[in-house]
Parts: structure tokens; sequence; C-alpha cells
């Protein structure tokens, strides 16, 4: 996979380290919505953190993993990484684990299960929460 990837980001910025499958299944995803985003050669800085303003769709999961009945939610990108996802969101999440549906360049979308990590209320009615990506879902 992540040699399908390389050709398709050539740009030495976008460039995805060896390590285990599952890892690079998770990683190329996120270089492919990234590359899509920021062309040229992103600001590096501690975690790697790149600006997502991009609507998500957050799906909440049960315990078994699953899907449940309750209705998605649509949140505000701000920031994706490798590991980890940031947004914004005006009601309150009342679940830890959920399915997230980024948008990939030129159609298409990636779906990542996520670990809600934290949530805070900024102001205004709007909170601010933080997500680790634990996989890769799909990805059309």
């Amino acid at each position: 996979m992540a040699a399908i990837f390389a050709a398709e980001v050539a740009h030495p910025a976008f460039q995805i380290p060896s390590t285990t499958s599952h890892e690079n299944d998770l990683r190329a995803q996120v270089w492919r919505i990234l590359a899509g985003i920021y062309p040229l050669e992103p600001e590096r800085r501690d975690g790697a953190r790149f600006p997502y303003p991009r609507l998500i769709r957050l799906l909440p999961l049960a315990t078994d993993d699953q899907p449940t009945s309750r209705t998605p939610t649509t949140v505000v990108g701000k920031h994706l990484s490798e590991d980890g996802l940031g947004f914004f969101h005006t009601q309150p999440l009342l679940d830890r684990h959920m399915l997230a549906q980024l948008e990939l360049p030129g159609g298409g979308m990636a779906t990542f299960e996520i670990a809600l990590r934290w949530c805070r209320f900024i102001r205004d009615g709007w909170y601010e929460s933080g997500a680790k990506l634990v996989r890769v879902v799909a990805a059309t």
C-alpha cells in the first residue's frame, strides 16, 4: 500500500516510513487526504498536525464495534495528523468510539475508527474534541 501511495505523492514531505501493514494502511489513508489538501511542503512541527477545515461525519459505535442506530453527527475539522483528529461540534458527544468519514481528494471517502480522547467546552455553544485514529475501516 505504501508503494502505491508513494507513486501518487512524489513530494518528499509526504513519504511514509516503513512500519507494520496495519500502520501503513492507516498512515497511507491520512497522507492521501493531506496530499490533496497540501500539495506543497507542509510546515513540520511536533506532532505534524495539519489544518483540516472540512466537515466530518461521525457515526457512534456500539461496544461490539458495530454502528449504532443513533443519528450520525456532522462536526467541523480542525487538525489531522497520522494518529489523531481534532474537531469542533455544537453538541456534547455521548460516545467515545465512533466512525469518522473524511473526504478524499478527487472524491470518495475514507472511514476511520476513532477513540475520543478529550472534549472541552470552548464558548458560544461550541465544543472542541480530540480523537485518536485507531484504524482504517474503508476507503473508496
